[in-house]
């Protein structure tokens, strides 16, 4: 009886930790993932061009090298002014553990 008992004790401690650390890892999934930006739209309205995209767990993000900033949802718009000829939009998001994320769109205006 009492062998019987402990596997059972056994058991149900291995399977609490595994449901834990299941979990565990289900809730840090974002942290896991790293930073992610995108860049959505580009419009232009003479020499002005609209950047728009979505970043998703940043600490900081910076267009062309331009510090700007997200709302709450995590969407951001920039109006830049890009010269004749071949042109490179660049964002660049990092999160609070240093991990950095590039992505950039050429323009040929």
């Amino acid at each position: 009886m009492s062998v019987i008992r402990e596997r059972r004790a056994f058991f149900g401690v291995i399977i609490i930790f595994i449901a834990f650390t299941s979990y565990a890892l289900y809730q840090s999934r974002g942290y896991i993932r790293g930073p992610s930006v995108t860049i959505e739209n580009i419009s232009r309205n003479g020499n002005l061009f609209v950047v728009s995209g979505i970043a998703e767990r940043i600490a900081f993000l910076s267009l062309n090298g331009k510090r700007i900033y997200t709302d709450e949802k995590g969407l951001w718009q920039e109006t830049i002014l890009l010269l004749p000829g071949y042109n490179i939009v660049e964002v660049n998001a990092k999160d609070r553990f240093g991990r950095e994320v590039k992505t950039h769109k050429d323009i040929y205006f």
